[in-house]
């Protein structure tokens, strides 16, 4: 027998028979590609919380400090690439006037190794010891 033989019913039913199947496969894909597109969220949150690492850098803000800009930029190369405890070390021992701050300019000759020009700068390093220790009690 052959479809023409078929009345237009039997027809009809096979095509739509076939039209279920093939929605029932387009279902079954799309199914798969959104479980896929859920397990690879999944790995990927599980990935980010293992790679988050604690930041290695910190940074101050000093509004309105009676610092000259010439000071405190000298100041911040000074201290920059330390961590806060050592650079709170190093400005003790600048306010102590053992240790002098490299600066660049019209300034006297100091002693210390590696330096042309330096300064003790106390009162600038006395704000700066304030907020490197305020920054220290905000990462705890």
């Amino acid at each position: 027998m052959t479809e023409k033989n078929y009345n237009q019913q039997q027809r009809t039913s096979k095509a739509m028979q076939k039209q279920e199947t093939a929605e029932q496969k387009v279902e079954i894909a799309e199914n798969k590609k959104e479980e896929k597109k859920v397990e690879t969220a999944v790995e990927e949150k599980k990935t980010k919380k293992q790679i988050q690492v604690k930041k290695d850098e910190a940074s101050v803000n000093g509004i309105s400090l009676p610092i000259s800009t010439k000071d405190s930029v000298a100041i911040c190369k000074f201290v920059n690439h330390k961590t806060i405890e050592r650079a709170l070390v190093d400005l003790d021992l600048v306010s102590k006037f053992k240790k002098a701050i490299p600066m660049k300019g019209e300034v006297p000759h100091r002693k210390g190794k590696g330096m042309m020009a330096g300064r003790y700068m106390t009162k600038p390093v006395g704000y700066f010891i304030k907020m490197l220790k305020n920054l220290r009690q905000m990462r705890m």
